[in-house]
């Protein structure tokens, strides 16, 4: 399977950005992903801050689980 993105420069330079590094910000995303959850998961930072971090988590995860 072959596919070809083809883009007009310099109009659609984000869009060329966007898909040429999107796999640069998807591992960084799931890297702030991992990162919170460490904090949930050991107990790193205080309570009042693993509920708000665990909301995060709640509204990211099927964000990302939606678009893998």
């Amino acid at each position: 399977m072959q596919a070809e993105l083809v883009f007009k420069i310099p109009e659609e330079t984000s869009e060329f950005m966007m898909a040429s590094w999107g796999h640069k910000y998807w591992a960084t995303l799931n890297d702030i992903r991992e990162t919170l959850r460490q904090h949930t998961k050991y107990g790193v930072s205080s309570a009042a801050t693993i509920d708000k971090i665990q909301t995060l988590l709640d509204e990211i995860n099927p964000l990302m689980e939606e678009q893998a």
